[in-house]
This record gives structure tokens, sequence and C-alpha cells, in this order.
């Protein structure tokens, strides 16, 4: 898994850095942040689905939960990451997590400043879609388009026995404890609540909406928002 996630981050890194080769860098350069899309979920309500759908409906990159935390721990993928931006861009990644802590707006620890520094990263190039890790709560919501992929507990139970060859009782039990790891998670390191509505753009159901036809309205949404500049 680790040489995967090399090689996944490696691959990024290569991308990213052919693009500020492009005639827009200066002007990319002056920006904080590009537009993103941030997928927040319940467990089991799909939304690693979701994400991953809305980033090819784009031809955005994909970061899910797992690959931002293999950066956020890794210093050695970290700085390919964070080199990949020019020392402007990281003077004021470092400015920003300097407010945010100092402010008292998150929990102090290592994770966590590496973790937001990832997320700055990701912010500055754009053009991604990031799932979880409380990404909601770091990116500048002026330029994001937050979305939360929610189920009755009915409906992720059996979604979950499904996929992971559960019993529904030991499905929803999971349930329950990864949603109690989630919320004790933005709690602790964010002072946020998970549920809090107004930290998203855009609410999906997937009990009813299937993640395939959620994930074009996201897309209609964020094209509706930021423009198809964005796409480009």
């Amino acid at each position: 898994m680790t040489r995967s996630i090399s090689e996944l981050v490696g691959r990024q890194v290569r991308k990213w850095e052919f693009e500020r080769q492009g005639p827009e860098v200066q002007e990319r350069a002056m920006r904080e942040q590009r537009p993103v899309v941030v997928v927040s979920r319940e467990y089991g309500a799909a939304g690693e689905s979701l994400g991953a759908m809305v980033a090819n409906e784009l031809g955005f990159d994909l970061f899910d939960n797992e690959l931002v935390t293999r950066i956020a721990q890794s210093a050695q993928v970290r700085e390919q990451v964070v080199a990949t931006v020019d020392g402007r861009r990281q003077a004021l990644i470092n400015e920003h997590l300097a407010g945010l802590f100092s402010g008292s707006t998150f929990t102090e620890s290592d994770f966590l400043r590496h973790l937001c520094r990832v997320f700055f990263v990701i912010g500055r190039h754009g053009r991604a879609v990031v799932v979880g890790r409380g990404a909601r709560f770091v990116f500048d919501p002026k330029r994001t388009l937050r979305v939360r992929a929610i189920a009755p507990l009915e409906a992720r139970t059996i979604r979950v026995a499904e996929r992971e060859s559960l019993t529904l009782d030991l499905a929803r039990r999971r349930i329950l404890r990864k949603d109690g790891e989630r919320i004790a998670f933005c709690h602790e390191h964010f002072h946020r609540q998970a549920g809090d509505v107004l930290a998203n753009d855009l609410l999906v159901n997937t009990a009813y909406i299937k993640p395939e036809h959620a994930a074009d309205l996201v897309a209609t949404a964020f094209k509706q928002r930021f423009g198809t500049v964005t796409l480009r």
C-alpha cells in the first residue's frame, strides 16, 4: 500500500509540475485557493463513490480519505507535495496555518498541521475533489463546493451489510462506531459538529438519489457557481 500511495502521489506531483509550466502560472499564483469540491459523508452513505464520480464528471483529481491521511503522516511524501507550490504560495500557507492555530480555531497537533498543509496545497492547485478528514472546515467556503452525503440508518445498514458481507446487526454496529469516530474527530480537532448543516452547501440523500445521479447534480452546481473556466 505504501508503494502504491507513493506512486500515486508521484504521478500527481509530476502533473502539478507540468501544469506550473503553463501560461496561467503567474495568474494562478495570485490566488489563495482555486475552486475545489469537498465531500463529507455519513458511514455507508456512499460518499466515497459520490466523490469518485464527481471527480470523473468534472475531470478533477480525487483525494480520498486514505490518501490525504497517508500524505499528512509521511514526511517524505508530504515534502514532495508541498514542493509543488512556489515560495510565495508556501509563505501564504504558513501564514494561513499560523492564523488558524493562534486563534484557537483548531486543536494544536502536529498531525492536524500537516493535514491542513496538504489541504492548502491541494487548494492552491485546484481542480480537485477531496473526500473526508474534515476538509470542509479547512478550505475557503467562498472557493469550495461543500457536499455532504447522508442517508437514513436503515438504508446505510443494508448498504454496508451487502458491501462488507456482514449481518444487519453487525453492519449497524459498525456504522454507529464509525459515525461516532467521525463526530469525535470533528469535535476534537476542529471544534465543530459533524452534523452542522450550515457547514455544507449541498446535502445529498443517497437513499433516494443514486450516487451517479447525485454526481450530475454536484457537477452542475459546481459549474453554476464557479463557471466552466475552472474546468480547463
